[in-house]
């Protein structure tokens, strides 16, 4: 992500539970990035492939 000029701000964890699967921790990460004016969505996300697989 630093190559495509994003810089790491913070993370948070979420703890869940689940009666199925127990506890479960889920990251998010808060980044941050420069645009330009009239910026497009190819600015912000690019060739960033960011779907659940």
């Amino acid at each position: 992500m630093a190559d495509r000029d994003w810089e790491y701000k913070d993370a948070i964890v979420v703890t869940e539970s689940s009666s199925m699967k127990g506890t479960q921790h889920v990251w998010h990460f808060i980044l941050t990035k420069e645009l330009p004016v009239g910026y497009t969505d190819n600015d912000v996300i690019g060739n960033i492939d960011y779907r659940n697989k």
